[in-house]
């Protein structure tokens, strides 16, 4: 009787280890992206490929942005339970010669857990870091190194404004602080010796 226990043991086991990674599989195999929050993606859902903005200074000189890269993917680490949910990366480049004087800058655009929010980091050295700016939303929060502004901007004026400073423990960058409309993005910004306005857009 043991000798026939220890011969069906192992393949009984085999089979349900099959069985589990055929039902898993099943289960996972359309997985479902968690959504950014509304709250910050109404200021970045602008940032896809074919729009464009122009911006000016005081004295005329034209910025004109658009993007150059546009990547997106997902995570599935550090969610609990069966990896059926990911979590949304959008990471796309700007090409821009107000922004920073190395000519682009680069945004990472991060969804966590519905409990966590989103970040968005805006670098000068590819997607590495936060370089330049940071700033995101976390639901009970509210609003991280950024604040909710009515302004105007180049005589135009604009409510729920997202005005984002750049952290105090990031230096050496150009951009001290930008401004983002919904549904537009980045409406103005301030440099270390200057300040854009948002003149033109397309919004593909």
């Amino acid at each position: 009787m043991n000798r026939q226990a220890s011969k069906w043991g192992p393949w009984l086991a085999g089979l349900i280890i099959l069985h589990l990674f055929v039902s898993c599989g099943k289960r996972c195999r359309d997985t479902e992206i968690l959504p950014y929050p509304e709250e910050l993606d109404a200021y970045m859902r602008a940032y896809k490929p074919g729009s464009w903005w122009v911006y000016e200074n005081a004295a005329g000189f034209r910025d004109s942005v658009f993007l150059t890269e546009f990547i997106e993917t997902w995570l599935t680490s550090g969610l609990e339970g069966p990896s059926c949910f990911a979590m949304p990366v959008t990471k796309f480049s700007l090409r821009t010669i107000g922004l920073d004087t190395s000519g682009h800058v680069y945004f990472t655009y991060r969804g966590y857990k519905s409990d966590v929010g989103a970040l968005v980091n805006i670098a000068s050295n590819r997607y590495e870091g936060r370089t330049l700016s940071e700033f995101g939303f976390s639901p009970g929060v509210d609003y991280g190194y950024a604040t909710l502004i009515d302004t105007s901007i180049a005589s135009v004026p604009y409510a729920d404004v997202l005005r984002v400073d750049r952290p105090s423990d990031i230096s050496g960058g150009m951009v001290k602080a930008i401004f983002l409309a919904k549904d537009l993005g980045i409406i103005g910004y301030v440099t270390e010796m200057d300040t854009f306005t948002l003149t033109n857009y397309h919004i593909q």
